[in-house]
């Protein structure tokens, strides 16, 4: 398993897995005592949610003291709640949420240093794509070694302007086909070093010469970046823009990055935008030309019916 996917590992713990902890705190493990009341525990879940989410990810362990011993564990449940609904429910206060895993690990049968209807709950919080991360308290915070601490202003700037760099940027061009005559390519490209995976692209509606290819889409296509962008052949140039009503393709992109976050991104194509003009070959010249001849004619004819119509000067 990558690091993107560390936090995801504590789902499969169990109470010996506790005594491998690292003996004391670090900027990706904070412990809190058994003995802290819930109302406390509710903040310091919440205020360590922001600082991980906001400083690449870590784990949270309620039950186990400064060394990283289990010391009992808290109660199960909170009220007439688990403990595990409790704990969604606290972090869903953070704004936004982002990508966490809990476990509640319950005493095992013999010898457990957990007491009875007691668990160790162990949250992990994955790198985030949407930061920064703000607590219920109005405030940003940061994982500093040991300890999660309020972010200032340009810190917290800094983090946002961040976002835009994990997020996968893609964008889609119509180009004429440099090596098919009247073919107009899609080209998908990636606008920035962020990397989409599980790509799927339809359009809303078909385009008209789609019709029939419906169980084709959505499109899947498993990677764009900046070095394997997506190029296909689109449409035939001329009938491009009769394929909608007014010549425009609503493109629908979904996606994910390598942190599994995923994204929605909606963009109207316009061939009249987009495009540069094509060369006219010979035929098309030819073509051209039998209609000018035909708009000379009836020119002609119209213009001799209307002199024959005009009153004679006697």
């Amino acid at each position: 398993m990558n690091d993107i996917d560390r936090y995801t590992t504590i789902l499969t713990w169990r109470e010996e897995h506790l005594d491998s902890l690292p003996d004391g705190e670090t900027d990706y493990y904070e412990y809190k005592s058994s003995q802290i009341p819930f109302e406390r525990l509710k903040k310091e879940i919440a205020v360590a949610a922001s600082a991980f989410w906001n400083s690449g990810g870590g784990i949270f362990i309620a039950g186990a003291d400064d060394y990283g011993s289990i010391d009992g564990g808290i109660p199960s449940e909170v009220g007439s709640q688990k403990v595990r609904d409790w704990a969604d429910q606290v972090l869903a206060h953070v704004e936004p949420t982002g990508p966490y895993a809990i476990n509640t690990i319950d005493p095992q049968p013999n010898n457990s240093k957990i007491e009875p209807n007691h668990v160790v709950l162990v949250i992990g919080f994955g790198e985030s794509a949407n930061a920064p991360h703000m607590a219920p308290d109005y405030r940003y915070y940061v994982r500093a070694g040991t300890h999660s601490l309020p972010a200032g202003h340009f810190l917290v700037e800094a983090i946002r302007s961040r976002r835009g760099l994990h997020k996968p940027f893609l964008r889609g061009l119509l180009r004429p086909s440099a090596n098919k005559t009247n073919i107009v390519e899609l080209h998908i490209l990636a606008a920035n070093d962020a990397t989409a995976l599980d790509v799927q692209l339809t359009f809303d509606p078909l385009p008209r010469e789609f019709k029939d290819m419906g169980a084709l889409f959505p499109l899947k296509i498993p990677i764009i970046d900046r070095d394997n962008p997506f190029v296909m052949d689109l449409l035939q140039r001329h009938s491009i823009q009769a394929s909608t009503d007014d010549g425009s393709l609503a493109m629908h992109l979904s996606y994910s990055d390598v942190a599994n976050n995923t994204f929605q991104d909606t963009q109207m194509l316009d061939p009249h935008r987009s495009m540069s003009p094509v060369p006219i070959g010979s035929e098309d010249v030819d073509e051209i030309k039998r209609s000018l001849k035909q708009l000379v004619k009836q020119m002609k004819r119209l213009n001799y019916m209307v002199d024959r119509s005009r009153p004679r000067t006697p």
